[in-house]
């Protein structure tokens, strides 16, 4: 018994498998859209199959031109399934990539900015209550400010610009912390710091941020242990004259995460 498959069959089985590939599994959509493409090349070429006999376009393959055949048809549905791609590229939100986080070492700060507040993530220790939202010190701009209780008041400084043509409201991110403590090495050379399994999430939320407007805010860490804070990626926030929610990705200006000394009380033990 010999087994023939005709163009149109081919092209049909081909077509459903791909199909079926790219709503299963919408992570992997290029596998799915690869074989859709093979199945209209298929049909486009009249290819058949007939025992272990190929037919391309009415005329029988030979078995010399068949890598040649093959490599033909392999490059045509690359470029065929790149293209079916591009115009299957769901379509990112508007808003992707308005609003910038950018993160760098410093110190906190001692006076009183120009909008007259400080803002804070404090970093507490793991199993204490976590922070929601930002921490607020009002004052007078100008006035100094100089009650800190961590080492030489060191810090991240985060800046959030909202570089969209409209104000944006209850902007809203997560920000991960993986605790880590210094464990040191037998033979007295030191130490490395491994995490201790203990995790948090501190979720801030910005009222609002006018276009072209920045907020500062300040990361520090009061607890005993190193804390590894990852920036987040995306946000949720709604935009002016808007009641949609929308979940964008942001512009993040960081090496994707930032470490956090101890308390100064704790570090004695490390000397």
């Amino acid at each position: 018994m010999k087994f023939r498959l005709n163009s149109g069959a081919f092209s049909a089985f081909i077509g459903l498998v791909g199909t079926g590939v790219a709503m299963a599994y919408p992570e992997q959509k290029w596998f799915g859209l690869v074989t859709i493409a093979i199945a209209v090349l298929s049909f486009i070429f009249n290819i058949r199959i007939e025992g272990n006999q190929v037919k391309l376009d009415g005329q029988w393959v030979r078995r010399k031109h068949m890598l040649l055949i093959v490599g033909m048809i392999v490059g045509a549905t690359l470029f065929l399934g790149c293209t079916i791609a591009f115009f299957f590229k769901p379509k990112g939100d508007p808003l992707d990539e308005t609003i910038l986080v950018e993160c760098e070492w410093g110190k906190l700060p001692n006076v009183i900015p120009p909008e007259g507040v400080i803002y804070l993530m404090q970093i507490n220790e793991p199993l204490a209550p976590q922070t929601i939202g930002l921490g607020k010190i009002p004052g007078k701009p100008g006035d100094k400010y100089n009650s800190w209780i961590v080492k030489e008041n060191m810090a991240y400084r985060c800046r959030i610009k909202n570089y969209g043509e409209k104000p944006v409201f209850h902007l809203g991110m997560t920000f991960a912390v993986d605790y880590k403590a210094v464990v040191k090495h037998q033979n007295g050379g030191g130490g490395s710091r491994e995490s201790t399994g203990q995790k948090a999430e501190y979720p801030i939320v910005i009222p609002d941020i006018p276009t072209g407007g920045t907020l500062d805010f300040y990361a520090y860490n009061v607890s005993t242990l190193y804390a590894l804070i990852t920036v987040p990626t995306t946000a949720t926030l709604k935009q002016l004259g808007s009641d949609d929610w929308h979940t964008v990705k942001l512009r993040v200006v960081v090496n994707g995460a930032f470490f956090l000394q101890p308390h100064i009380w704790n570090l004695k033990e490390e000397k």
